[in-house]
């Protein structure tokens, strides 16, 4: 069963002050492998269009020149849980692929909210174990309060669970973090469309595509 969670807990957690760790994209030693990650997280932040393999490539090179790049290790992982959700990589492989990369990223920064969102959302959205998704979320929250994506990803949980007023709260927290993010603005809207509040959907997807008008994914929410 679906573990009960409420969004004022979500929110209570996001309050709280960040626990005092370095950056989260820190520069390994060569700084051709951070300049590579970055590369890896430009692609990455823009799917659309081949992005993802993009990402890969940028990413894959960041480990081969330091294989204890953490943070390098969870956006991989990123990487292979969207390859499924957008239907290039079979649910197995995906999983296999997403887990083994987040447990890397785990093993060598165990505070590192990264690590623990991408195996949240391969438990989520790809093993569909929404227990152990909740807890890496929760986990991934208490180390980055102020850490948006992890709020979205909470929100996506809470709207699969049904909860659908503690979601919608969670992704207006995460826009008022980052106002201008392609990915989870047109979220907001996807969540509105299915909750069948058509009129501020769309008003969603045009506010996003006034920030882009490139954006496919937006524009198909709102051609339908």
């Amino acid at each position: 069963a679906v573990a009960a969670i409420a969004a004022g807990t979500w929110l209570s957690i996001a309050s709280r002050p960040s626990i005092v760790r370095e950056s989260a994209v820190r520069s390994p030693a060569r700084a051709e492998a951070f300049q590579a990650y970055q590369r890896g997280m430009y692609f990455l932040n823009r799917r659309q269009g081949g992005g993802c393999d993009l990402a890969e490539h940028y990413l894959k090179q960041a480990l081969a020149l330091a294989e204890d790049f953490a943070e390098a290790h969870a956006q991989l992982a990123f990487c292979y849980g969207f390859d499924h959700l957008a239907g290039r990589m079979p649910a197995a492989e995906s999983a296999r692929l997403g887990r083994e990369e987040a447990l890397r990223a785990l093993a060598l920064d165990d505070r590192l909210p990264e690590a623990h969102l991408a195996l949240g959302l391969v438990q989520h959205r790809v093993d569909y174990d929404w227990a152990s998704a909740e807890r890496s979320l929760k986990r991934a929250v208490e180390l980055a309060p102020g850490n948006a994506t992890a709020l979205v990803f909470c929100a996506e949980l809470l709207y699969a669970a049904g909860r659908d007023d503690e979601a919608l709260a969670l992704y207006r927290a995460a826009l008022a973090v980052t106002p201008f993010h392609l990915d989870h603005n047109t979220g907001f809207g996807y969540c509105l469309f299915n909750l069948r509040r058509f009129d501020e959907a769309i008003t969603q997807f045009r506010k996003t595509l006034e920030l882009d008008p490139s954006w496919t994914t937006a524009r198909f929410w709102l051609a339908e």
